[in-house]
């Protein structure tokens, strides 16, 4: 199964949850994941109630030693993005979001 796959059930299932045609929530869909992505861009942490929190992470650049070879690697600064599922995930957590 792969990315499109999925997302294509999410929209046929969410359309007919919410009683709207495939095309429609395929559009809405697909906006929301575009604001979304747009906020976390602009450094914004977004919070949905119940649900959880996507917030960005910045890493610093750092000086990695590679265990097998012993080799120094300089490691760039990067971003990527942490998910804290909220209570309505919450039988969905494992390991390091138990509480």
């Amino acid at each position: 199964m792969n990315a499109r796959t999925v997302r294509e059930r999410l929209y046929g299932e969410a359309a007919e949850a919410a009683g709207m045609s495939r095309n429609r929530m395929r559009k809405a869909v697909d906006a929301f994941l575009k604001a979304l992505k747009a906020a976390l861009k602009a450094g914004e942490r977004v919070e949905m109630r119940r649900f959880g929190t996507f917030r960005p992470r910045t890493w610093k650049g750092r000086v990695v030693v590679t265990p097998k070879t012993k080799r120094v690697v300089h490691a760039k600064k990067s971003r990527t993005v942490s998910f804290i599922p909220g209570k309505e995930l919450g039988g969905m957590r494992g390991g390091a979001y138990n509480r």
